[in-house]
């Protein structure tokens, strides 16, 4: 079973790499006119070992961000090797699913294959993805405090920066509350499957039952958030390591 799942995700960093290429080679031919890679090996060693410890580097920090939230959830089982191998492999289901919709879902799974339970492992990532959307708004409130009259200028470019950063706080602003708050977690959840039944994706003599187990999840996702949120070191620390991996 490993072994399979082993070559089923060789298959897929290599279909990955294939797709980018031929993606570049479009563009490149579409304003360029020609496709030129030979121009990589005239790049100068010291900027590609430049950019391969910078993404080391944040593979890195991404893997020790994971490891102090579950230190504040108080798993102590798992080493920092297989979060650094999580942290790799999210960047490449991030990388190969569209809008990077892919590495959180896989963030979840490969955590409870370490043994711990789906409620903390997705508080975990939840909190990875607002600790990291927070900080990110932050760093995008000091460029447009410093860079806002020149953003504008640019009539497009300068509303869209706008719009995309009203809608990534509140989308932020969402799951704080769905994490934070029992009460808009039940009504998210039950809205979402109010939705699904009307487009008749749940059948109605199953709404019951299914509303009942998400709600159930729901309230250990909160708990789990709750109680994480409680250790302030290592939420301390987690944000300065986030500070620094959106840096780089």
């Amino acid at each position: 079973m490993a072994q399979t799942q082993k070559k089923s995700l060789w298959k897929n960093a290599i279909t990955g790499v294939v797709i980018s290429v031929v993606s570049i080679s479009v563009i490149i031919a579409l304003f360029r006119g020609k496709t030129d890679f030979y121009v990589l090996l005239r790049i100068p060693i010291k900027y590609l070992l430049t950019i391969l410890s910078l993404i080391i580097a944040t593979w890195l920090l991404d893997a020790f961000r994971t490891w102090c939230l579950l230190r504040a959830s108080e798993i102590k089982h798992v080493g920092i090797i297989p979060l650094l191998e999580n942290s790799v492999l999210t960047m490449f289901f991030n990388a190969i699913t569209p809008f990077a919709a892919g590495g959180q879902p896989f963030q979840v799974y490969y955590l409870t294959k370490l043994e711990i339970g789906v409620d903390i492992s997705s508080a975990v990532v939840v909190s990875k993805f607002i600790v990291g959307q927070m900080v990110l708004m932050a760093l995008a409130w000091m460029g447009l405090i410093l860079y806002g009259n020149l953003i504008m200028r640019v009539s497009f470019i300068g509303h869209a920066v706008i719009i995309g950063f009203l809608m990534t706080t509140f989308f932020v602003v969402v799951l704080i509350l769905f994490g934070f708050s029992k009460s808009v977690a039940r009504t998210i959840v039950t809205g979402v499957l109010k939705l699904g039944k009307v487009f008749k994706l749940i059948k109605k003599e199953r709404f019951d039952k299914i509303n009942e187990n998400l709600q159930e999840k729901a309230k250990e996702f909160n708990n789990s958030v709750l109680y994480l949120a409680m250790n302030k070191k290592w939420l301390s620390i987690h944000f300065l390591l986030a500070a620094v991996q959106w840096i780089l």
